[in-house]
């Protein structure tokens, strides 16, 4: 039994120390736009505050990465996965926070 128990504690634990959140703040002066893709996760979209996009990733895949880029009052932000995807079980997980009004553009697969 404790054999048992310290197996699914090894798994647990190495499931959870493979996994990497990343937070990025951006600042926008004018009209913000924002630009999502991601092939395979949820994104939670939700009200932020005024002049700034803060976008949070959940990234179980050490094969995946994520990349930001910022122009202006611009974010873009995309997954890139490897070509061969047959051992990614989980997908990125996105919360983004955005002001009241802005343009959001989000791309699934």
């Amino acid at each position: 039994m404790k054999q048992v128990l310290f197996i699914i504690l090894i798994a647990f634990f190495s499931v959870a120390v493979g996994a990497e959140t990343i937070e990025k703040s951006f600042p926008i002066d004018g009209h913000p736009t924002l630009n999502l893709s991601n092939i395979s996760g949820n994104i939670n979209v939700l009200q932020g505050n005024e002049g700034e996009i803060v976008v949070k990733a959940e990234n179980p895949n050490p094969e995946v990465e994520v990349i930001f880029k910022h122009a202006g009052n611009k974010v873009t932000v995309e997954t890139k996965y490897p070509r061969h995807t047959k051992n990614i079980k989980e997908g990125v997980r996105f919360d983004v926070w955005v002001p009241m009004y802005s343009d959001v553009k989000l791309n699934t697969v």
